[in-house]
């Protein structure tokens, strides 16, 4: 079933919640003091079956101009408006300030009722109608049908209803395949189930079970229990009007709050936006207002980004700086308001949260903030995900910078274009991978050049020489590489597909006379000092490369710093220390010596090049040394 929530708005009085009650049978002032007082002071949210398809919430907002704060909160987070104007009394100041608010909104779809038809005659009601057709022009409105109706006769029910019906039709439904987010409009305390949490689900889904975060407090906590219109139910979606019975608080939850999938806001003090000034005279720079996001309110300071002043009707980049922080995501509409006299001054759309100051040399920043104005589209997420040329863009990332919840699809439509490739759920621009690829070859190209003798560089050397990257798109590059076959992998070590490594004829000849020493030293190995003084050339260098050849072709093993053993002496160390262990299962030093025939000096060497390469394991006992065999398969390189 496809539920929407559509806001019932205008001037106190009008009729707003007598028309909800003639739809739905339910009176939505529940409050005491409303009743009392006979008008709406907090916004009530009642269900209302259209059809076995459709599911509709009305929200009935606050009409006086004293709870106009309580009337934004109402509307934010709606799919659809229903403007009420008394046909006795016709447009009044808050009909125009909530058409303003709602404008400022972005709502896209609506409808006019024209109430209290029965208290007018004909003449007065068609005179009302001219009046709300001029204020509605230009406005999402303009275009929208006016229903007469009369809560009293219910006059006018059939066509609302046959209106409400067509204007679903046009209604684009909330995607549930974004992350979970839901402002928190109303915290109540029910007795046998503790807290429980209600709001309109703008994306995404939530089940029973799920853990999920509080911001801007960044508590994580439980859903125990998921209810729509006091009906339970396992998992909710977006759209939907829900109450959320939570546990694991730890801080006292506040109305304004967002619930949302873990890691998904950042909490803080400063929000960039796109603000359109609505009011009469000079808006400068530095003002003071009421900021309204979500369900949230705060005090904010206004400063100007790309203009020194805004004249009415004008809009310029700004940065609000909130006195206490906020949740938000680019994309996101938001209300401010004067603090005294309070009136509604302005609106605008959220085009980044950040955690730094605006400065001056941060102006390139703008003409992202208008390209991001301009639309969410293909063009845009590519240009972000090229623009990160330092690392991977997930997701998560992406529905972060762009509060977009067609993000999935963009991203799919862009993978199957070839533009951009998915790397283990993250995306990086194809083209600028390419370019990584070509610079790894160049490296491995001047590596082979310098170090012929070796057969190439280990992966964490390719990620120092290309430390600005991220790790995965090193390891996605080397992959591909690999499968091109450009690139091999050999011992351990990334190099060019056709690269062997080589010896000129004097390395070659010197590294034949360092492996016959090395088979002459038996198990007692050598230094390089004892070599340096067997072969006392005129090239050291050469010297270092013949042996470097030797140790990357494992003919020769370094045991530590200092000393060095040839391979098939060491296994034949190793099978004496095995077959001993097999036997006795534990090895002192004294009896290592012994059995290998060495002195401590060149003992030691081998039993910890054994303890480093996992063979055996070295244990205390009664404040003595001894080695077993370790539990660790691995072998000799």
């Amino acid at each position: 079933m496809l539920e929407f929530t559509i806001a019932i708005a205008g001037h106190v009085d009008h009729g707003k919640s007598s028309l909800v009650k003639a739809l739905t049978g339910v009176d939505p002032d529940i409050l005491k003091e409303e009743k009392e007082r006979g008008l709406t002071i907090e916004p009530s949210v009642v269900p209302f079956k259209l059809s076995s398809e459709v599911q509709l919430a009305f929200v009935d907002l606050p009409g006086h101009e004293d709870f106009i704060k309580n009337m934004v909160r109402g509307a934010t987070c709606v799919d659809a408006a229903i403007l009420v104007v008394a046909a006795n009394d016709g447009v009044m100041p808050q009909t125009k300030e909530h058409l303003e608010i709602l404008k400022l909104l972005n709502i896209q779809h609506g409808l006019i009722v024209l109430s209290k038809i029965d208290l007018v005659d004909e003449e007065t009601q068609l005179l009302a109608q001219e009046e709300v057709k001029e204020l509605v022009k230009g406005s999402f409105l303009s275009q929208a049908p006016i229903i007469p109706f009369s809560a009293q006769t219910q006059e006018g029910i059939s066509l609302l209803l046959v209106a409400l019906s067509k204007m679903v039709e046009e209604m684009p439904c909330r995607r549930n395949n974004a992350f979970f987010r839901m402002p928190i409009d109303r915290v109540l305390h029910v007795p046998g189930q503790g807290l429980v949490i209600t709001g309109t689900v703008l994306s995404g889904k939530c089940r029973i079970g799920q853990v999920k975060t509080l911001y801007p407090l960044c508590q994580m906590v439980k859903v125990k229990r998921l209810q729509v219109h006091r009906q339970d139910v396992d998992e909710v979606t977006a759209g939907r009007r829900v109450g959320i019975n939570l546990g694991g608080l730890k801080e006292e939850i506040k109305r304004g709050m967002v619930l949302a999938d873990n890691g998904l806001l950042e909490p803080s003090r400063f929000v960039n936006a796109l603000l359109q000034y609505t009011h009469e005279g000079v808006f400068n720079n530095y003002t003071t207002v009421k900021l309204f996001l979500g369900t949230m309110e705060v005090t904010a300071k206004v400063v100007l980004l790309d203009k020194e002043r805004l004249m009415p009707g004008e809009t310029g980049f700004v940065q609000f700086r909130c006195t206490s922080p906020v949740t938000a995501l680019p994309g996101d509409r938001f209300v401010i308001r004067s603090l005294s006299p309070a009136h509604t001054i302005g609106g605008g759309i959220v085009v980044e949260v950040t955690r730094r100051k605006f400065r001056q040399k941060m102006k390139f920043l703008l003409s992202r903030y208008q390209a991001f104005c301009q639309g969410v589209n293909e063009g845009f997420v590519f240009s972000l995900i090229q623009d990160h040329y330092e690392g991977l863009l997930s997701r998560h990332d992406l529905f972060k910078q762009t509060g977009s919840d067609k993000i999935i699809e963009l991203l799919d439509q862009l993978k199957q274009k070839g533009k951009i490739l998915e790397i283990e759920g993250s995306f990086y621009a194809h083209s600028n991978l390419n370019q990584i690829k070509r610079q790894i070859l160049s490296y491995l190209k001047e590596f082979h050049q310098k170090f012929y003798f070796k057969w190439g560089v280990g992966k964490d050397e390719i990620c120092h020489r290309f430390k600005d990257l991220n790790l995965k798109i090193i390891e996605y590059a080397l992959k591909e590489l690999c499968k091109e076959n450009l690139v091999a992998l050999t011992k351990g070590r990334y190099h060019l597909k056709d690269f062997t490594p080589r010896l000129n004829r004097e390395e070659q000849e010197l590294s034949n006379q360092i492996k016959s020493y090395a088979i002459e030293a038996g198990l007692k190995g050598f230094t390089m000092a004892l070599l340096k003084k067997k072969f006392n050339i005129a090239n050291p260098k050469c010297l270092e490369r013949a042996l470097e050849f030797l140790i990357e072709n494992g003919y020769i093993v370094v045991l530590n710093s200092r000393r060095l053993i040839y391979c098939k002496s060491l296994n034949k160390a190793w099978k004496k220390i095995k077959g001993f262990l097999m036997i006795k299962e534990r090895l002192s030093l004294e009896e290592a010596k012994e059995l290998l025939g060495l002195s401590r000096q060149y003992t030691v060497p081998i039993l910890d090049y054994l303890d480093t390469h996992f063979l055996t394991l070295r244990i205390k006992v009664q404040g003595k040394d001894y080695r077993i065999l370790s539990t660790k398969k691995t072998q000799i390189n």
